[in-house]
Parts: C-alpha cells; sequence; structure tokens
C-alpha cells in the first residue's frame, strides 16, 4: 500500500504550551510518510527557540519576521512543503493516531473530494465542535455539530481548524487569499474549490481531532474581531457568488447586522460600513 507524503503545517503564534502538546499528539500518529512545518508568526516569547529546541529532529521550523496572519503564516509554510498533500493544523488540537490515514485515504479514493476535514471535538467537553460549516444566507455561520451517518459526507465548506487539501490544488488556488488576514480563508478556499476546481469538500467520519477553539482569537479585542469578521464575510460573499444569489446575500447579510445585532450595529456601525466599502473596493 503507498502512503503519499503529507505536509502538517502549523502556525504558532504566542501558543507555546499549546503548540508542544499538538506535536505530542503528533508524533504519536501512525501514518508512516510526513514531515511537520511549524511556522512562528514573530511570537513576543520564546516560543520558536523552545519548539526548535524540544522538536529539532521532528520539525522544520519557519521564522516569520513579523505577524502575517493566518494566511500569508500558512502559506509561507506551504512554500517549504514537499508533501503530496497539505495538512493545515491549528497549533490548540490534538488528534487521534490514525486520523491522518482516514484522511488520505477518502482524498484517495474518492476523486471528486477536493478538500476534507475531520470531525472536530471540543477539547474539553469532547462533544462534537463541527463535523462541517455552512454559510448561511445572511453571512452567520453555522457548525454542524452532529456526527456523520455516512463515512464521507459533502459539507459546504472545511473547518480551518483541520484542513486537507493536495499541494497540486492549492497551488492552482494560489494557495489562501492573503487579502483575508483572519476569519473566512477557510470558506474562501472552500468556495473556490467548488467553483474553480468543480470539486467538493468533505467531512471524513473516522478520522477525529480535539480542538480547544479561537484560543489566538481570544486574545483580541471587540473591535479587531468585528474588523476581521466583517471583511471575510462580506469579502466572500462579494467574490465568491455571482448573479441574483450575490446581490440576495448582500442585502441579508446588511439587513442580518442591523437586526439580529441591533445594539452591536451601531456601536460599531462606522466600523462596519468602513469595512464593507474596504472589500467593494479591494
Amino acid at each position: 500500500m503507498e502512503f503519499p507524503k503529507v505536509s502538517i503545517i502549523i502556525l504558532n503564534w504566542n501558543g507555546l504550551k499549546d503548540t508542544i502538546e499538538c506535536l505530542e499528539s503528533l508524533k504519536k500518529i501512525m501514518y508512516p510518510n510526513y514531515e511537520v512545518i511549524v511556522v512562528d508568526n514573530n511570537s513576543s516569547g520564546k516560543d520558536a527557540s523552545v519548539i526548535n529546541r524540544k522538536f529539532k529532529n521532528y520539525i522544520k521550523l519557519i521564522k516569520n519576521e513579523k505577524n502575517y496572519g493566518f494566511t500569508k503564516g500558512n502559506n509561507i509554510g506551504a512554500k517549504y512543503a514537499k508533501g503530496d498533500y497539505l495538512l493545515f493544523l491549528n497549533n490548540d488540537t490534538i488528534v487521534e493516531k490514525d486520523f491522518l490515514k482516514f484522511l488520505v485515504d477518502a482524498l484517495e479514493k474518492n476523486k471528486k473530494a477536493g478538500i476534507g476535514m475531520p470531525v472536530i471535538f471540543d477539547y474539553y467537553s469532547k462533544e462534537i465542535q463541527t463535523s462541517g460549516n455552512s454559510f448561511l444566507m445572511t453571512g452567520k455561520v453555522r457548525l454542524k455539530n452532529i456526527y456523520p451517518s455516512d463515512l464521507i459526507s459533502e459539507v459546504d465548506y472545511a473547518s480551518g481548524a483541520a484542513l486537507i487539501i493536495k499541494r497540486s490544488n492549492f497551488e492552482r488556488l494560489n494557495g489562501f487569499n492573503e487579502k483575508l488576514f483572519m476569519y473566512g480563508e477557510d470558506l474562501d478556499l472552500s468556495l473556490r474549490n467548488k467553483n474553480v476546481l468543480k470539486k467538493i469538500n468533505v467531512c471524513v467520519k473516522n478520522s477525529h481531532v480535539y480542538h480547544k477553539g479561537s484560543v489566538s482569537v481570544k486574545k483580541k479585542s471587540t473591535k479587531w474581531l468585528i474588523e476581521h469578521e466583517t471583511y471575510g464575510r462580506f469579502y466572500n460573499i462579494l467574490y465568491n457568488y455571482a448573479g441574483l444569489e450575490r446581490i440576495v446575500r448582500v442585502l441579508l447579510f446588511v439587513s442580518a447586522s442591523l437586526i439580529l445585532n441591533f445594539c452591536e450595529f451601531f456601536k460599531y456601525r462606522n466600523l462596519r460600513i468602513k469595512i464593507m466599502m474596504a472589500v467593494i473596493f479591494t
């Protein structure tokens, strides 16, 4: 049996403890042909040196001179990858021993599948966090938190917490969209996988990952979160949909922002309007 080589890319930004735990779990996996690339996004502490010292014979470490965000940081890691597949894995995850075998096997056997994801469980409660994400007409994101009935099930878009794609397809899509610093980058890649490559996004039932959830994001201010969340979702509406559907999505996105988040919308209305205008003229 052949095992295509997989490049596992992990982005670290001031998350030393989580990254170490993630790497320790990866060292136990049973897949025989992989490499691990850790990209340090200019952490403020000694993360890079500690990680390199502890795992120097296991990983390839890349040190960025600034925090390039999720998209560019991962794109930099992908440039050093030698694998047939790229697996982008959040540093605040731990994996089951056979998770990678099931992911690769699913994509190898299903040629219609361009992007895959495992079932992602909450690290603490062990309940399902997501088995596939949906991008609603209002611009809201819904996480499917039920265990899949099928071994391989099609999903609207795959979670960036653990996302696998053939390197050749990733390169055809020009990688993650660097106009999106954070938020909406997994949605954007999944939509382009469908629109450009005409492939589907899938969740693999037997592949399991445990995710702590948005550890880096929790360090940011509400204003920062609203700015990047609004930009990411509105960008996807404008540039990954067309025709009548795009018009309807724009109207519903603006309406939902106003009606469902009335107080928050007006508190940050100038910021939201500024961000939406920036998206339009990007």
